[in-house]
């Protein structure tokens, strides 16, 4: 009975307990291989920006993702992104409504940026034409 289970003891006592016991042999820590070094893949001017203060952005940030390729931006602090990003922040429209402020009714809807942003400066490559 005691061959059907494996046993916490190791070595030369676990023979001696356990007799006819195969125990697998112990697992030895590796450190993974290292990292290669990251290549930025856009080579376009970066872009430095100030995502706005916004009750639809949670108070550790706002990720923004395209190709495999994320960025986390938090309200109030500057970063800086590629122009995808920018471009992705742009599209980023919701609309809202408009109130007539004689009947207080809803009178139609208007366009507005869902994460409203601050450019900064645009750093990087620049080419001369």
């Amino acid at each position: 009975m005691s061959n059907e289970f494996g046993s916490n003891i190791e070595g030369e006592a676990a023979s001696a307990i356990l007799p006819g016991v195969k125990m697998a042999p112990a697992v030895i820590d590796t450190p993974p291989p290292p990292r290669p070094e990251t290549k930025r893949v856009d080579n376009r001017p970066r872009v430095r920006i100030v995502l706005e203060e916004n009750d639809a952005i949670p108070p550790t940030g706002q990720f923004f993702g395209y190709q495999g390729v994320g960025t986390l931006l938090k309200p109030g602090i500057e970063a800086d992104v590629s122009p995808t990003i920018i471009d992705i922040l742009n599209n980023a429209v919701e609309s809202v409504p408009v109130v007539d402020n004689v009947t207080k009714q809803v009178v139609g809807f208007k366009p507005r940026l869902r994460f409203p942003y601050r450019v900064i400066s645009v750093t990087g490559n620049r080419q001369a034409a």
